[in-house]
């Protein structure tokens, strides 16, 4: 390659320094947009858990606003591929996802076939939901008032994850 300076011509072998760092920049922005793909799921067990975790925070918020609106208690009921809101409305989850049981804080074993109840202020008791999906388990803590499901990994029983801050922190 030839270059001519200012002061004459000359020859010249290799790149500026300039040009190496435009190089190293480009490839870093390149890297940066590739590596949140790389890490992904390609079995898709962790979206459909991240779409089931969407699906209970939208039955929880309608239970939640049904109880609110119409000033009685709703009902949450839980059952292998879906939850069904006082008898009506099914919010379904994704294929692959089922509900391996749950635990509503207050009650026995022998209740946990029950729904979660939500009171006209459309507060509930704490709950815990667990998830399947393949070898996936997910926990999905449920809260008293108003806020976002929380999702751990595993199934962990309700004492624990209330014992562990899940409750105040997240």
């Amino acid at each position: 390659m030839t270059a001519t300076s200012i002061a004459g011509n000359w020859n010249r072998r290799g790149f500026t320094l300039f040009e190496l760092l435009v190089v190293i920049a480009v490839a870093g922005i390149m890297l940066a947009v590739a590596i949140p793909y790389l890490g992904q799921d390609r079995g898709g067990s962790q979206q459909a858990m991240d779409e089931a975790r969407k699906t209970v925070s939208l039955a929880v918020g309608s239970a939640r606003s049904r109880a609110m609106l119409s000033r009685t208690t709703a009902e949450l009921a839980m059952n292998e591929h879906s939850l069904v809101l006082s008898g009506k409305k099914s919010f379904d989850l994704p294929d692959g996802v089922g509900v391996n049981g749950y635990e509503v804080q207050g009650r026995d074993s022998e209740a946990a076939g029950q729904p979660l109840l939500f009171s006209p202020r459309g507060r509930t008791d704490w709950a815990v939901l667990w998830l399947e999906s393949g070898d996936l388990r997910k926990s999905l803590l449920i809260r008293p008032f108003g806020g976002k499901v929380v999702m751990v990994d595993d199934f962990i029983p309700l004492s624990e994850l209330l014992d562990e801050g899940f409750a105040r922190v997240q």
